[in-house]
């Protein structure tokens, strides 16, 4: 777990240092502003993707430890796990507005897959 303490803190300087760049710049609040909104949504993608390492390493853990779960079936998990897209290992935003129900199915069923559980229903309502 050092390794991802150490990787967390080497994104949060890069971060900084990077803000404080943009400081020392003299730039208008408006550039600021939106070069700042830039660098923070780049740095929370890399943030996200430190995230599900560590959720990817504590899945491996536990299933090491479980007594129900083969050797076997846990390659068969972690080869399942690193063919789901990484913006599935997070939660699916609250009130958005999709074209496809089908690719918010896909991101619950692999969202659920990560946390554990294996089945979502598709509702039967055409309006959901």
């Amino acid at each position: 777990m050092a390794d991802f303490k150490a990787r967390f803190d080497d994104i949060d300087d890069q971060f900084l240092a990077r803000l404080y760049l943009l400081e020392d710049l003299n730039i208008s609040f408006d550039d600021y502003s939106s070069q700042s909104q830039l660098i923070l949504e780049e740095y929370e993608a890399e943030f996200r993707d430190a995230i599900v390492d560590i959720q990817s390493h504590i899945q491996q853990l536990n299933m090491a430890s479980s007594t129900t779960i083969t050797p076997e079936l846990t390659s068969q998990i972690i080869i399942a796990t690193e063919a789901i897209p990484r913006a599935h290992f997070m939660p699916p935003a609250h009130d958005v507005a999709i074209a496809d129900p089908s690719i918010m199915f896909e991101h619950l069923n692999n969202w659920a897959f990560t946390q554990g559980f294996t089945y979502v229903k598709l509702s039967t309502k055409k309006d959901r």
